[in-house]
């Protein structure tokens, strides 16, 4: 019990720390780029001192301007996974995110200022998306919702009744949106995220606690089908295809490089407390120096 506070502690001390940091943004006259990527890089800094190991591995991932990432949504934490890829390459990525979402302190607003493709789950969804002006990375997933052991149920007997293939991981996608963006950009890429607990076991259910490890697969996609209905059935079974990528961690996790960051500093509860007076100091330093 007093390890699950502990690290639900550490979270909230987590989005506190963004929230601080868009307020300091949105008071001072800071160039939107670089304070971003800059967050993304102490959002590494961050995790790292907590035991948060995350690892990069697959295809070579180049980011141009007009980019699509398609990703698995597991939990929250999967925001902190688009951090971390956007610090390791300096590039910052969009990522479609619910109405709802935009304000969560910190989180939602870095995403409003930044103008990243807010959803409102309607009709319109679509049609903004087809429409949204492509000038960096941008990152959807197609899911539409995290992973909860009520969804996926659903998710399977909706399978069984149409006959589709579905991961032990993810639920089924749904394809109108990616479809939407995937006219608009050239390369495409399918990222799946898969965590680890202490114990180097896959978190297969909920993600209820904090996990020990983060993969991120990187696979770039080549014979993405222009046509609506073929890319629904291609979109199922990309989906379907991701518990290859869990098996492949199983067997080559120990091989796999770990995304550089500062050593690994087990300073507990106190560290997180100390990160949000360092944050401050941080981005006065970014404001120096641009």
């Amino acid at each position: 019990m007093t390890c699950q506070v502990l690290l639900d502690i550490r979270t909230v001390l987590w989005i506190t720390t963004t929230t601080i940091c868009a307020i300091i943004w949105s008071l001072l006259s800071f160039d939107d780029t670089r304070f971003y990527l800059a967050f993304c890089r102490l959002n590494q800094y961050y995790w790292r001192l907590f035991g948060l190991r995350v690892f990069l591995f697959g295809d070579e991932l180049i980011l141009r301007n007009k980019t699509l990432l398609i990703c698995n949504h597991r939990s929250m934490y999967d925001i902190l996974a688009i951090f971390y890829v956007s610090g390791h390459f300096n590039q910052v990525i969009q990522f479609c995110l619910k109405h709802s979402l935009t304000y969560v302190p910190g989180i939602g607003w870095w995403c409003r200022r930044m103008g990243f493709p807010i959803l409102r789950r309607n009709s319109d969804d679509i049609a903004r998306l087809r429409v949204h002006a492509v000038q960096c990375p941008i990152l959807i997933f197609p899911e539409g919702s995290r992973y909860t052991s009520r969804k996926y149920a659903a998710c399977m007997e909706y399978a069984q009744q149409h006959n589709l293939s579905i991961s032990k991981y993810a639920l089924l996608p749904k394809y109108k949106g990616s479809f939407a963006l995937s006219s608009s950009c050239g390369a495409v890429y399918q990222l799946t995220i898969v965590y680890l607990d202490s114990h180097g076991r896959v978190m297969c259910g909920e993600n209820n606690v904090r996990p020990s490890s983060m993969y991120i697969n990187i696979k770039a996609q080549t014979d993405v089908p222009n046509d609506e209905s073929d890319y629904r059935q291609w979109l199922y079974a990309q989906f379907a295809d991701i518990d290859s990528v869990l098996d492949d961690i199983q067997i080559r996790k120990d091989r796999i490089e770990m995304i550089p960051s500062y050593q690994y500093l087990d300073f507990g509860i106190y560290a997180s407390i100390a990160i949000i007076i360092v944050s401050c100091v941080w981005f006065g330093v970014v404001r120096l120096c641009t």
